[in-house]
């Protein structure tokens, strides 16, 4: 085998060390609202968030009980993931004992976020998008020729309540490439995903889990009521968690699945979605395991409980 030579440069080159927070202050701060005379814990896993989290705070008109906000990569108190039932229940647990309005967890990176209401319960992020959704509709200028993004796994309400309000919005497939390219395609002003990932036109249709927490803060402060009475009022279904299933043919099961629920209403896509008045269900293939992704909906526990039970038996 030829060694690569790798040529020698005529000229020694620098090094240069930017910090560009205060950029980022400038930019990001306008975006804050009315956000003030709130009791917020606001957790950093001990991720990247940690190191622009006091600046940021400075300059908002909040109560904040800031924790974990020393960047460790061992995350020695809990997982740096918001979706994880671990962080989650301490989260709650600390919400409660701190007597805040609501929990707020960056991840390790710093571009989602997880939410717990003032009793300590978790809030599904499509929840959180549908709220978040509202928001940025209603300080658009015209939000009737506006559209709203959210993944395909998301409740139905999203889309029943932005219909109510004539508000345009569009499903997408799941992942943030599919995303950001459907934000610019159909000039979205926001789009909100399963995983707690929210995406802004105005933050060059990336996600930005700040904008995220000032939005969700201007929400509470607007409504002036507790995060779980806001929450009830926009959960009209019953969502399953995401279920995965070790599956050897992925392509013959999701064969399967269309010819069993033939009468359905079905969509392609991302997997195979099937539809019924009552209820229905997102079926994926993982893109990195030998595994398929459910996720079902459905008007009550009970039927829910049921389809989860049908479709997991055809692959008994």
């Amino acid at each position: 085998m030829d060694e690569t030579i790798v040529p020698t440069a005529n000229k020694k080159g620098n090094l240069s060390e930017i910090s560009v927070l205060k950029d980022y202050l400038k930019f990001i701060l306008p975006y804050a609202g009315s956000i003030a005379n709130q009791r917020v814990l606001i957790d950093c896993s001990n991720g990247a968030t940690g190191s622009i989290i006091l600046p940021l705070i400075e300059n908002l008109e909040i109560d904040a009980n800031l924790v974990n906000i020393t960047p460790d990569g061992t995350f020695p108190v809990h997982p740096p993931n918001p979706l994880d039932a671990k962080a989650t229940d301490w989260l709650g647990e600390t919400v409660r004992d701190t007597q805040c309005t609501c929990g707020i967890m960056f991840d390790g990176d710093g571009d989602r976020i997880g939410v717990v209401d003032e009793n300590g319960a978790f809030v599904s992020p499509d929840i959180i998008g549908l709220l978040l959704s509202l928001e940025i509709a209603e300080r658009e200028k015209k939000p009737n020729k506006q559209t709203i993004l959210y993944d395909l796994r998301s409740t139905k309400s999203i889309e029943e309540r932005l219909t109510d309000r004539n508000i345009k919005s569009q499903k997408t497939k799941v992942g943030h490439t599919f995303i950001k390219k459907q934000m610019r395609e159909t000039g979205a002003i926001f789009a909100s995903e399963l995983s707690g990932h929210y995406y802004y036109r105005d933050f060059f249709n990336c996600d930005d889990a700040v904008m995220a927490l000032f939005d969700l803060l201007t929400v509470l402060a607007k409504r002036a009521k507790p995060l779980s009475e806001i929450v009830e009022e926009f959960v009209s279904y019953t969502k399953s968690p995401e279920i995965n299933l070790k599956v050897a043919d992925r392509d013959k099961a999701i064969s399967k699945i269309k010819t069993t629920f033939a009468d359905a209403k079905i969509s392609e896509l991302d997997g195979v979605t099937i539809e019924y008045p009552d209820w229905w269900a997102n079926i994926r293939s993982s893109n990195t395991e030998p595994l398929l992704r459910f996720n079902f909906e459905a008007n009550t526990k009970e039927l829910l409980n049921e389809k989860i039970t049908q479709v997991k038996a055809l692959f008994d």
